[in-house]
């Protein structure tokens, strides 16, 4: 709570990246109505985006299962369409088939997400986990990442069109705030990206990622040429910035070309939705709720400008060294002071370690305790 507490006093500086939201607004469900929307319309938006220069498209969005509103499905499960009819829709493609096709022709990254337990995925993602090109710079971390028994993959046809797949598993804090963002997993005994890292590695031409680690456990992630370090875990603590609307483009504007020519040119780009209604929010530090999608982009921006907060595996030592240093004076020089003067020289001690937390905070960047020491 007191790392929440400077992000609110000291909120990251937005400054435009080329990172974008396409947003599934509630402008767009109101003018083109429920979601999920037909793949058919999906396949033409990726067309509009590559055609806008888009470097690569992320979905935090998971197809694990076929379209409702294909043809075929259509002709099935109306019974009061004639035979003509029925004949003439199962003869076109499958929405699927188009939104494979048009991912194949794009740049893209699909989106997965992890399960606890194998029984959540019986019958929806029985296809194999393929191991993602990556080399080990020191010890094997897989001991120490976020370890899942399975993930929810994306309709076989969808997967094989994309040229990258990441995990968008974002898991909150004990209290319910969402503070750390993996960055790499374990699933079923092999390594995969988030949806951020991936979208990276795509956009920084698709080579093995590299994972380095030390006694500690994981301390960065190697993608293309830029290292992102981590915690020991995999995992980061992105320096967020409020809301802010000039991260978002809408999904309708898009469809419909009301951008601004050049708005997406080589931007990465996330799909993922803002509206209310698909309740696909959560409470970050900043003290308000945020869109999923927005967390993955801030990642992105953290990554590229190097902003990224700093909670170093030397800072448990650290805050309990002061304990200890702290606790020395106070055994020396309570009993030598009256009451009066013990206590301005407690309050004086506490005043000047949360004074350094914040400047280490202000300057670098870097997250040490300010409080349990104190106490």
């Amino acid at each position: 709570q007191s790392f929440d507490l400077y992000q609110r006093i000291k909120p990251r500086v937005y400054t435009p990246q080329p990172v974008a939201i396409l947003d599934i607004d509630e402008a767009s469900i109101r003018k083109l109505g429920q979601w999920p929307w037909p793949r058919t319309r999906l396949a033409k938006l990726l067309y509009n985006l590559m055609a806008s220069g888009a470097v690569v498209v992320g979905f935090d969005i998971v197809f694990a299962e076929s379209d409702r509103l294909s043809p075929d499905k259509v002709a099935n499960d109306n019974e009061d369409l004639t035979e003509e009819v029925k004949q003439a829709l199962l003869k076109l493609p499958s929405n699927d088939t188009v939104f494979a096709n048009m991912i194949k022709r794009s740049r893209v990254v699909l989106g997965q997400t992890s399960v606890r337990s194998l029984k959540d995925v019986e019958g929806i993602a029985a296809a194999e986990i393929e191991d993602m090109p990556h080399a080990y710079l020191g010890a094997d971390p897989r001991p120490f990442l976020p370890n899942y028994p399975a993930i929810v993959q994306n309709l076989p046809e969808l997967e094989q069109s994309a040229m990258g797949r990441g995990v968008f598993t974002v898991r909150p804090d004990a209290d319910g705030v969402f503070r750390h963002v993996p960055l790499l997993f374990q699933i079923d005994g092999k390594l995969r990206l988030s949806l951020s890292a991936e979208l990276l590695r795509i956009a920084t031409g698709g080579r093995a990622f590299a994972v380095r680690t030390d006694e500690a456990g994981v301390n960065a992630l190697k993608i293309g040429r830029t290292l992102v370090e981590t915690d020991r875990t995999g995992s980061v603590w992105p320096y967020f910035t409020r809301t802010v609307p000039g991260r978002f483009v809408s999904a309708v504007d898009v469809l419909e070309g009301n951008i601004d020519p050049g708005r997406l040119r080589g931007h990465l780009i996330l799909v993922g939705t803002s509206a209310i209604g698909l309740e696909d929010f959560r409470a970050t530090p900043m003290g308000s709720l945020m869109a999923g999608v927005e967390i993955h982009a801030q990642v992105v921006e953290n990554i590229l400008t190097k902003q990224m907060l700093v909670r170093p595996n030397y800072a448990i030592a650290v805050e309990l060294l002061t304990i200890l240093v702290v606790g020395l004076l106070a055994i020396v020089a309570v009993p030598l002071l009256s009451a009066s003067w013990a206590f301005f020289f407690a309050a004086l001690i506490g005043l000047a370690y949360v004074g350094g937390s914040f400047a280490a905070f202000h300057e670098y960047r870097l997250l040490i305790d300010p409080v349990f020491p104190s106490f």
